[in-house]
């Protein structure tokens, strides 16, 4: 068994309980890095240096627990020079600094510490629990008891806080819990704050329904079911979450419901942002004609895909105009733009809104690719059938067959009326399987109609109001990608509801650090920006000196030239102290 050396600290009989409570409280936190925290008297703190750099002392091998010892240190504020022998000069520990400290800066730039402060119901504890899972979340998403891990073995992130001295798993649950709690005071403050920081104006919103997968069965949950998976996990439950952002692809409003929630329902819980604003954007899942109307009869601006179909137009494209679009990433490809004026009634009322078609080539590309895979699925599938009636035991009902020729046509859609297939039978069983394919049936064109309620001045820039919705998509991105939504392995609503929740908050603060960085031209990703700010480490070293002195130094390195990039066009500090130190010196007899 490991027996841990004691520290004698003698009676305190000068100390009233709450100087002893204050001295607790500080050496707590020198012994575990919070150095920067202020607040005690100089007495307590003179007291926590003695009594902590010993015991420090100790835990490195050394023996300094007499009374003859005489322990000075504090925080590196003077060029103060000191003699080193370099023999003894050995690194203790080294901690990633630099992600940390960087988020811990844009949290508080958010207001988002004074915004939990303002929280009647949380403690200091409370509070620092909060940042502190929110921080995993953006550096190492993984789950609260790794991030419990992560917070004690590998990151500094604890040494920024004043309170959590040992992070504990249930404590972070909590904390997560605490954030969805006010989810939507949160939400409605950051969106402020961020309007505030950025000016974004009377700007359009987007709106977009997506899903994630659980791993399990998922029985104690209601929101997990059953449907159609966006990222091809249909056979695992999911949970849709829809959002509501600015232009800019800042979040406003975020809801979570069932994973086979209907789709276009979905519209009524943002009405009440929608009001008096810019309008929404959206695509053809949301974009039914009775949500289109509704949105007209309320005065709201609308932009969307149309669900009818392309076929009920007669457009030639070659009358159209031909622009070129370069993405974001070099790539070019060429468009075809038309518009339509369109009426409609709602009730006794008459409404105009415009009909935008679009030839797209890099849409057209993207069909094809699609195409070409279902047709090869859909020829393997029709071979499986076609062996299968010329095995003994083999699938051979008439029943049987055209449910499994049912099925493939159901995942094949694109291609499935290209495929003209007869079968023989007996009366009971199929005795044979034919088919011939038709390129003509294939379901591509490279074409979509856009529905928009404001006249259409430039048709090329109505259709990039459109495209806007990537902004969007790239939320999703990032927060499946890099932050690690998915799979969700909680199991109650609420613990599910808590981890989404938290997800969609670090990825906005992630899009604001984004968005700064790109108008300084720097376009890292998100993994990238904490590899390199990770670069910068908290190091402890010791060392002794000639006088048989001992030191204890705990230094931030100096950003390396990338991780100062980062930190200079955020308009941040380099590092939270520039070092502090024990020095244990043993008096002469």
């Amino acid at each position: 068994m490991k027996h841990e050396r004691l520290l004698y600290m003698g009676n305190l009989s000068g100390l009233d309980d709450s100087d002893r409570a204050d001295l607790v409280l500080r050496m707590n936190q020198l012994l575990v890095g919070q150095y920067h925290v202020g607040g005690v008297s100089e007495e307590i703190e003179s007291l926590s240096i003695h009594f902590v750099g010993k015991l420090k002392s100790q835990q490195q091998g050394h023996s300094q627990a007499s009374d003859s010892i005489k322990v000075k240190g504090g925080l590196i504020e003077s060029d103060e020079e000191v003699q080193i022998n370099l023999k003894s000069f050995r690194a203790v520990s080294a901690r990633e600094g630099g992600g940390a400290w960087m988020v811990h800066q844009v949290i508080e730039q958010l207001g988002l510490v004074s915004f939990l402060q303002a929280q009647q119901d949380l403690s200091t504890r409370d509070l620092e629990y909060m940042l502190l899972n929110l921080q995993g979340r953006l550096l190492n998403p993984v789950s609260e008891r790794a991030t419990a891990l992560w917070a004690e073995e590998q990151s500094s992130s604890k040494s920024l806080l004043s309170q959590v001295h040992q992070v504990y798993e249930k404590r972070l649950h909590q904390a997560a819990w605490n954030w969805w709690d006010r989810h939507e005071e949160v939400e409605d403050y950051l969106y402020e704050r961020l309007d505030s920081l950025l000016d974004f104006g009377e700007s359009r919103f987007l709106y977009d329904l997506t899903n994630t997968y659980f791993e399990g069965r998922m029985l104690g949950s209601s929101l997990a079911q059953r449907g159609r998976s966006k990222e091809r996990r249909s056979d695992a439950p999911l949970v849709s979450t829809g959002l509501l952002t600015n232009e800019s692809g800042f979040i406003r409003r975020s809801h979570f419901y069932a994973g086979n929630v209907s789709e276009p329902g979905t519209l009524e819980q943002v009405y009440e942002f929608l009001e008096g604003t810019g309008g929404i954007v959206t695509d053809a899942g949301i974009g039914t004609r009775a949500n289109i109307e509704q949105l007209a009869s309320r005065g709201i601006p609308y932009m969307s895909v149309v669900r009818e179909g392309f076929t009920a137009y007669e457009v030639d494209f070659e009358q159209g105009q031909y622009f070129t679009h370069k993405t974001s990433n070099g790539q070019q490809y060429g468009l075809w733009l038309q518009y339509r004026t369109h009426t409609f009634e709602i009730g006794q009322k008459s409404y105009t809104d415009y009909l935008i078609f679009v030839k797209s080539e890099a849409k057209q590309a993207k069909e094809d690719g699609i195409v070409q895979k279902q047709k090869a699925r859909f020829i393997e599938g029709l071979q499986a059938i076609g062996s299968s009636l010329e095995k003994p035991r083999g699938h051979k009902t008439i029943a049987r067959v055209h449910q499994r020729l049912g099925r493939l046509k159901t995942k094949n859609s694109r291609v499935a009326k290209a495929f003209d297939i007869h079968t023989t039978d007996d009366g009971k069983n199929i005795t044979s399987l034919t088919w011939k394919y038709d390129p003509k049936g294939e379901q591509r064109n490279g074409s979509y109609i856009i529905r928009r309620s404001e006249p259409v001045d430039d048709i090329l820039q109505a259709w990039k109001d459109y495209i806007a919705l990537t902004k969007i998509e790239a939320v999703n991105r990032c927060c499946k990608t890099d932050l690690n939504m998915r799979p969700v392995y909680h199991h109650n609503d609420r613990t599910i509801q808590a981890h989404l929740f938290l997800t969609l908050l670090a990825c906005t603060i992630v899009h604001f650090i984004r968005h700064q960085l790109a108008e300084a031209n720097i376009h890292w990703s998100w993994k990238e920006i904490v590899r390199i700010m990770n670069t910068q480490k908290v190091i402890a070293s010791e060392f002794t000196n000639k006088n048989k002195d001992w030191f204890l130094l705990s230094n931030w390195s100096y950003p390396e030239a990338k991780a100062k990039q980062i930190y200079d066009a955020l308009k941040l500090e380099y590092q939270p102290y520039s070092g502090f130190f024990f020095k244990l010196t043993k008096d002469d007899p």
